[in-house]
């Protein structure tokens, strides 16, 4: 997610959080869907999961989507572990198709999907120095959906893949136990994890830019 999105999401989970927090009806009507949703899972139990992890993958295709607000519900029905991994899953598995898209398509189709202006931005970026680290980094500090401009960069596809399961592994971590936090009502747990976000955010675009002026 890039900082507008970051920012935005991060005020909604805010939002929802104090309202969670601070009002008992809430806590029930989450619990109750929850507890449908665990029916249904326990029902569905392929489906339900490969829901969840297309929704996932939806967020590393489109940029204004963020599957991070349904981890509470699949922690309840799941587990912190299980929806970790399915998360995790999700994630990779998007950034892999949105990588498909740009290698195969290219940039008059990845125009259409990804903002243009950011588009550019980042093609002209990686175009210059892609080295792995460079790409590393670039990959941690920007949305997810710039898998369209490793793709059209034809960048390697294993080494892209591997480079985002690293990059997307403390995301996870932070979500999943920031959603375990926010069914607690744990306040300085879930605001710490959340700053966590944002610090590893900063300091990998802070790195990239030394990196790039070298």
């Amino acid at each position: 997610m890039h900082k507008k999105q970051i920012l935005i999401t991060s005020a909604l989970l805010l939002f929802i959080f104090i309202l969670f927090a601070s009002s008992a009806i809430f806590q029930d009507m989450f619990f109750r869907v929850t507890d449908r949703l665990d029916v249904y899972a326990h029902a569905h139990s392929v489906l339900g999961p490969l829901v969840f992890v297309g929704f996932a993958a939806m967020s590393a295709l489109l940029s204004p989507f963020s599957s991070v607000p349904l981890v509470p519900l699949a922690i309840v029905v799941w587990g912190t572990e299980t929806t970790a991994l399915l998360l995790l899953t999700g994630w990779v598995l998007g950034g892999g198709i949105s990588y498909s898209i740009g290698y195969f398509l290219g940039y008059p189709v990845v125009q259409k999907i990804a903002p243009k202006r950011n588009l550019e931005k980042w093609m002209e970026t990686l175009s210059e120095k892609i080295d792995i680290s460079v790409a590393f980094l670039f990959r941690l500090a920007t949305p997810s959906e710039t898998g369209y401009v490793f793709g059209t960069l034809q960048y390697s596809f294993w080494k892209y893949i591997s480079i985002t399961f690293f990059a997307e592994l403390p995301f996870v971590y932070l979500a999943v136990y920031g959603g375990e936090a926010f069914i607690n009502v744990g306040w300085i747990t879930f605001l710490t994890l959340g700053l966590s976000w944002l610090l590893i955010v900063g300091i990998a675009l802070y790195l990239l830019d030394k990196r790039l002026k070298r």
